[in-house]
């Protein structure tokens, strides 16, 4: 359950978003992160608030934020935004609406880690984990300086998948980690 930190935070978001008297790149962060905070719970309510932010179009950018927010955004602020309606369309098995967004997401956010993140996520909920891990490993290939988090996710990935080899290369490639004990001891009891 929430803390009293939290549940002061969710008042405060939702009588910021109920007052409606802001602009609207206030009311679009407050909004996002009242659906943070609620996670996945409330899925059908954080959905409708998300739809009436992000407008799909039939144009090279397949989607934007309404109202202008592309522009009075900051980059993190609108990748939070997208990022967490995925989430959503997860969490309520939306899957085709879920993979096209995913699929958007590297042309508005290229330097970005989340994209590929998601995409892993998409395969993982269609019971696809070893083409979650291929994607994972090409990324962690091509990106090794950028590699710490996806690596990280390919060996959750592979584990909860039955693939124990795979988990255990995936920490053994990650220098800053690979020497202490508890990924020594994770890696031993994998390949165990």
């Amino acid at each position: 359950m929430y803390n009293r930190d939290t549940q002061e935070a969710v008042a405060s978001y939702t009588d910021f978003d109920k007052r409606n008297l802001v602009n609207e790149s206030s009311l679009a962060v407050a909004v996002n992160n009242l659906i943070a905070l609620k996670g996945p719970k409330d899925v059908s309510d954080g959905l409708k608030k998300l739809d009436k932010l992000i407008e799909k179009s039939d144009g090279p950018e397949k989607f934007q934020l309404a109202c202008g927010l592309d522009l009075k955004l900051s980059q993190k602020q609108r990748e939070a935004i997208y990022m967490n309606m995925v989430l959503l369309l997860l969490h309520s098995n939306k899957m085709d609406q879920a993979r096209e967004l995913v699929g958007a997401l590297p042309g508005m956010f290229p330097g970005s880690l989340m994209h590929v993140l998601l995409q892993a996520d998409v395969h993982v909920r269609e019971n696809k984990a070893a083409k979650a891990e291929e994607i994972l490993g090409q990324y962690a290939d091509k990106f090794p300086d950028r590699s710490k988090v996806i690596l990280l996710a390919r060996a959750q990935v592979a584990a909860a998948a039955g693939h124990p080899q795979i988990a255990a290369d995936s920490l053994a490639k990650i220098p800053d980690i690979q020497h202490k004990p508890a990924t020594v001891s994770t890696i031993v009891s994998l390949k165990e």
